[in-house]
């Protein structure tokens, strides 16, 4: 899995990419530990990102309304030089998510 600022990185690029993105979803995806993906969330917010969450209930999921300072493209193009196989996972639950919706 990504460490440090590529962690960040990551699950930003997967809320993204995913439609309906669910933490199962950001966990599945990265291989960051679940407490870990819920305070990246909050150092992304810190940094400018609006992260929205749907259905804020137990099931519920995020969309990036506003990536801040991040670049979207430009994050995913580094996650995907830096660790493909992480890249490779997003894309490919949001493959099957899209399909689905």
């Amino acid at each position: 899995p990504p460490r440090d600022e590529h962690r960040g990185l990551a699950v930003l690029v997967a809320i993204a990419l995913i439609p309906r993105a669910t933490c199962f979803d950001i966990v599945t995806c990265t291989g960051i530990p679940r407490r870990t993906v819920l305070d990246i969330l909050k150092k992304l917010q810190a940094l400018g990102a609006d992260i929205g969450r749907g259905n804020a209930k137990r099931h519920g999921y995020y969309v990036v309304n506003d990536a801040g300072v991040y670049d979207i493209d430009k994050a995913a193009k580094i996650l995907a030089k830096n660790f493909p196989a992480v890249t490779k996972n997003i894309k490919n639950v949001a493959r099957t998510r899209s399909g689905e919706i």
